[in-house]
């Protein structure tokens, strides 16, 4: 029977270095979630920016239109009260309305946008729009635009 002997400097990796290795592996994991984590909140946030913008510009795309076709509806004695929104061509009045980033009504788990037209205060031409939604991280973003209008004669 052979018993093999090892010198004592060849015992394998100890409790502690195990621990140690651990350890720095647990951290470089950590921080490689926590960043990925930050870009994809980063990511999504950009995304309902940008979804944003493009109600936005659906908005004054529908107020240039109805104001092309339909001038006193926008201006004049005749003129929808602010604060209103355009659905489908159409001013809808009421305030602001509710929206996710088709248009449509929101339904559970989209991001709800809130879309406000007014007329700015010095010039009954410029149109001002807002919109907010609630932010990922809590809170709340916003947009705001103002957009000119001559009245057809």
């Amino acid at each position: 029977m052979h018993i093999k002997r090892h010198a004592l400097g060849q015992r394998g990796d100890t409790l502690v270095e195990v621990l140690v290795a651990i350890g720095i592996v647990s951290l470089v994991l950590g921080g490689a979630y926590i960043t990925t984590n930050k870009a994809l909140q980063a990511t999504r946030d950009a995304q309902e920016r940008t979804a944003g913008l493009k109600l936005v510009e659906g908005q004054f795309e529908q107020l240039r239109s109805v104001a092309a076709s339909n001038t006193t509806s926008l201006f004049g004695a005749t003129a929808t009260a602010p604060p209103y929104c355009m659905v489908n061509g159409a001013t809808a009045t009421g305030g602001a309305c509710n929206m996710d980033a088709s248009g449509a009504s929101p339904g559970t788990g989209q991001p709800k946008y809130t879309i406000k037209i007014d007329h700015h205060s010095g010039d009954p031409d410029t149109f001002e729009l807002s919109e907010t939604w609630p932010a990922i991280g809590g809170g709340t973003e916003s947009i705001a635009m103002q957009y000119r209008l001559h009245q057809a004669l």
